[in-house]
Order: structure tokens, then C-alpha cells, then sequence
């Protein structure tokens, strides 16, 4: 698995994750993740959604799913939604 984030960040390295491109222009992906975070020693299983910007995840700003129609009639919040889902099923969550 792809290392993500560096040791001391909230998020722990997910245990699976999807990149899925945004519309919100090129080298732009959400990362739908399932793993671990860590709130000050308080550590919970989580599924959560970043943004990624040029190979670089942002843990600084939520990621804005957008609701307009692509090119292809799916909205970035159902591809978004639907790997979630995928997560939540394979996991058992």
C-alpha cells in the first residue's frame, strides 16, 4: 500500500483507499480512505474523504464534493458516495 501521510499526522496510513478524479480540474483526486485516525490519543476506526492535489493529500481543507452532472451524467458525490459504499461492504463496517 501506497504510503500517504507522514508519522504524527491525525491520519494514520489507511488500511485500503480509492483515488477518484474531481472535476475540480486536472491532477485534482478525492481520496475515499478507511483506517485509523488519531485525535490526541484517541484513536477510532474511520472512513473519510480528502482532497489530493497534484499526488499531495490535504489535511488542512474538507474536500468540497461537487453535485453538478459530469460529461459522463454521475455527479463527483455519486462516485464519491458509491466508493464508500464499496468500502463499507468489503469491510464490513
Amino acid at each position: 500500500m501506497e504510503i500517504l501521510f507522514k508519522s504524527g499526522d491525525v491520519y494514520d496510513n489507511p488500511v485500503d483507499f480509492v483515488r477518484i478524479p474531481a472535476s475540480h480540474g486536472p491532477n485534482v483526486n478525492y481520496l475515499v480512505c478507511f483506517g485509523t485516525v488519531n485525535w490526541r490519543g484517541n484513536v477510532q476506526t474511520a472512513v473519510y474523504v480528502l482532497m489530493e492535489y497534484d499526488g499531495v493529500p490535504n489535511t488542512k481543507v474538507p474536500p468540497h464534493i461537487t453535485t453538478y452532472k459530469n460529461e459522463d451524467g454521475r455527479t463527483d458525490l455519486d462516485n464519491v458516495l458509491e466508493q464508500i459504499n464499496l468500502l463499507k461492504k468489503m469491510y464490513e463496517l
